[in-house]
């Protein structure tokens, strides 16, 4: 039999609880909560055993990206089209579609890559210079040290670690830690 269902929400992952499933087909899928996708996965006991997905890119520290393409562990089989790789639209609606994506949207939705947004980003700056901005650094020895959390009840929760070095007036980001 084949069964249809929405994963809305955190707790859809109950609407396939306890079924016993071959396959699993699904369409956009950064936008599906995490605790739903795992739960298709824990439910692939039997018979082919395999899922297929589609989606739009979303940002490279996505828990999709990070916990499944990204693992090395995984089985995973990726392909990347991008708008104009697909044959049934005209050249006229896809250079509307074009038209109307600019920046880190342009790049996800219309060349599918996974990117971070640099409009969202504190500091944008980082994806360019990143060779200057990361460096050791030996920790000096009088300085004030920090620990900073945003805790994400809706997105991500980021912890950053760091001191201040008071020679130098500076604030050093040590290390940071992305659940």
């Amino acid at each position: 039999s084949i069964h249809f269902v929405g994963g809305n929400d955190e707790g859809s992952e109950a609407k396939v609880r306890g079924m016993t499933v071959q396959a699993i087909f699904g369409d956009e899928l950064t936008l599906l909560p995490k605790s739903f996708i795992n739960q298709c996965f824990g439910r692939m006991s039997s018979g082919v055993m395999r899922a297929w997905f589609t989606t739009n890119p979303d940002s490279p520290a996505h828990w999709f990206y990070t916990s499944y393409i990204m693992n090395p562990d995984l089985n995973i089989n990726t392909y990347e089209f991008k708008l104009t790789d697909n044959p049934s639209l005209s050249d006229k609606y896809k250079k509307q579609i074009e038209s109307i994506f600019k920046g880190a949207d342009y790049d996800r939705f219309i060349l599918g890559k996974w990117i971070a947004d640099t409009n969202s980003m504190i500091i944008p700056e980082f994806l360019m210079k990143h060779e200057k901005l990361v460096k050791e650094m030996v920790r000096p020895k009088y300085c004030h040290k920090l620990v900073a959390m945003d805790v994400g009840f809706r997105d991500l929760t980021f912890v950053v670690f760091g001191y201040y070095d008071f020679a130098k007036a500076t604030v050093v980001i040590e290390d940071e830690l992305v659940f």
